[in-house]
């Protein structure tokens, strides 16, 4: 076996996981982000109360609906919930000092 032919299968053989690897993330990620699209929609179905008691008001929803088809809108959700309740957590000081 010359060097150039045992070169070429070890290449293969390191490259091969890292692919398949590569390969299971995105078809990961693109089942976490279909599965968050489809409990975005299930949001609004939900009412005005029932959104205040997670963070949030309707008009986010309608904000982060223009995000594109493969962004996932559940991490922006989260980061203006959280943003809000952090918001509310620091506004009771502003009144006492």
């Amino acid at each position: 076996m010359a060097t150039f032919e045992h070169a070429r299968k070890t290449m293969l053989v390191a490259v091969l996981p890292a692919f398949t690897m590569r390969a299971m993330n995105t078809i990961s990620k693109a089942y976490r982000v279909w599965k968050n699209r489809r409990e975005f929609y299930r949001l609004g179905e939900m009412t005005d109360a029932e959104l205040a008691d997670i963070g949030l008001i309707r008009a986010d929803l309608h904000v982060v609906a223009d995000l594109s088809l493969g962004a996932d809108p559940t991490r922006r959700l989260r980061s203006i919930a959280v943003a809000r309740a952090e918001a509310s957590l620091r506004e009771p000081c502003r009144r006492r000092g």
